[in-house]
């Protein structure tokens, strides 16, 4: 799993980091090379540490809501109204 903070974050402040990327442990050594390589700012993490999203959007149109979890957190819930 990767994570990147490229984007202005959702809460206050609001930092932006362009070009930093947060990897798991888990990921091979030659890919996190190669990502620093190419000039990425990599951060190596614990495995599994990673990726607890969820994600929901609206349709407008006919209404339709679509919402998504990731297994990997112990309480993932995609709700919405």
């Amino acid at each position: 799993m990767f994570h990147t903070n490229h984007f202005p974050s959702s809460f206050y402040p609001r930092t932006a980091a362009p070009g930093e990327v947060m990897v798991e442990a888990r990921l091979d050594p030659e890919v996190v090379a190669a990502l620093r390589g190419r000039g990425h700012g990599v951060t190596v993490v614990d495995g599994w540490s990673l990726g607890r999203l969820s994600a929901e959007s609206r349709d407008p149109g006919p209404g339709l809501l679509r919402a998504a979890a990731s297994p990997r957190g112990m309480q993932g819930y995609a709700p919405g109204r």
